[in-house]
């Protein structure tokens, strides 16, 4: 089942700035092992393209 941040338009997203996004991982933490990435460099949440290897306030670590 899809999240409501599916279906959020570009506008509708928070901005890097909001969500303290960075280019870099936080220790283990990476947007490609979030649940919110989509590749090959969106975010379900997160406006604008995103780093495989950033990360966000907002990670939450996918299952498995």
């Amino acid at each position: 089942m899809k999240s409501f941040r599916d279906f959020l338009t570009e506008e509708e997203k928070v901005a890097k700035s909001t969500a303290d996004y960075q280019d870099s991982p936080k220790g283990q933490q990476r947007c490609d092992k979030c649940t919110m990435w989509r590749p090959p460099a969106r975010c379900t949440a997160v406006r604008g393209k995103i780093a495989a290897d950033g990360w966000c306030k907002y990670y939450e670590k996918k299952n498995g």
